[in-house]
């Protein structure tokens, strides 16, 4: 099998379908009156492509669980074994994302280090855009490891699950996470712990602030960005609805805004040094959307101006 794909579209392509609903459009299960299947009926050009890029997806997952499986998963632990695996999750997110149609524009220094990335959360597909670009392990949540073949890939690709209602699971993944990036591995997470419209950033957990001071190692603030609106994955939406909506699109366009290098101060608790790098990132954000108050002194004032470890006693 040829498992570095690049989808070609084929003459339905220039059919435009005009399909791009709102998220208000679609129910809690995405098959409202108003939700998927009339976008659908409507757009059969739309349907097509959803269709063809549900099957190569689905052959190219099964690929690479066979190759976890077998290469992967039976590895020793230990720093070789680690950025392998991290190597693989993103050769699997860049063919993800080539075969559904999404397009990744950069903005900003990527990391060449081991880093904490951190990105706000619309949707599932997040961490794969991210992990196209940048090199890293993600954190997800735990009901992941239960998934039929996404479960035991993910251990065999060092994911991290966690179950943020779970205080044990939380200190397990952070120790996890300190193992990873010592062995020179980058830690992904989305601090808010939900998805969001993304139109704003909510609080972060604090949990890989404190990691980060322990370590002395920077965080990364990364603001994502959709061009489209109708992307989000919010509230109840099913997975499966929300998938053939996002994939019937000819190309789902997004923007990774990369900030600087973020150390935590020498008077900066996990808390402060948290809603320091939300600050970032929504300055970020809000550039990316071409808001006010976003000149240089802003992004200073957000934190920007802290991009090394501090020399302060």
């Amino acid at each position: 099998m040829n498992v570095r794909l690049r989808e070609v579209e084929t003459e339905l392509d220039g059919f435009d379908t005009g399909f791009a609903p709102g998220v208000d459009e679609v129910g809690l299960d995405g098959l409202s009156p108003r939700g998927l299947l009339p976008k659908l009926a409507a757009g059969p050009a739309a349907l097509s492509r959803s269709s063809r890029r549900m099957g190569r997806t689905s052959a190219f997952l099964f690929d690479a669980a066979h190759h976890v499986k077998r290469r992967l998963l039976p590895l020793r632990e230990g720093p070789v074994t680690s950025l392998r695996r991290q190597g693989y999750l993103a050769y699997m997110s860049e063919n993800i994302c080539a075969v559904n149609g999404f397009e990744v524009r950069t903005r900003g220094q990527l990391p060449t280090e081991p880093s904490i990335l951190l990105c706000n959360h619309v949707g599932w597909q997040d961490p794969l855009l991210v992990m196209s670009q940048v090199p890293a392990i993600a954190v997800a949540k735990h009901e992941v490891g239960a998934w039929p073949l996404l479960g035991e890939m993910s251990r065999g690709l060092d994911i991290l699950l966690v179950d943020r209602a779970c205080a044990h699971s939380g200190a397990k993944v952070l120790l996890r996470a300190k193992t990873l990036l010592e062995r020179g591995a980058s830690v992904l997470t989305f601090p808010e712990g939900t998805t969001t419209t993304g139109h704003d950033i909510l609080p972060f957990k604090r949990g890989m602030f404190g990691l980060a001071q322990l370590m002395g190692l920077p965080v990364r603030p990364i603001a994502l960005r959709y061009h489209d609106e109708g992307v989000a994955w919010v509230g109840n939406a099913s997975f499966f609805p929300h998938y053939i909506k996002t994939t019937a699109r000819k190309r789902t366009v997004c923007t990774l805004d990369f900030g600087p290098p973020l150390y935590a101060g020498p008077r900066d608790d996990a808390e402060a040094f948290a809603e320091r790098a939300r600050r970032v990132m929504l300055a970020l954000l809000n550039r990316g959307s071409g808001q006010a108050g976003c000149d240089q002194a802003g992004f200073n004032q957000a934190g920007f101006n802290q991009v090394g470890p501090s020399s302060e006693a």
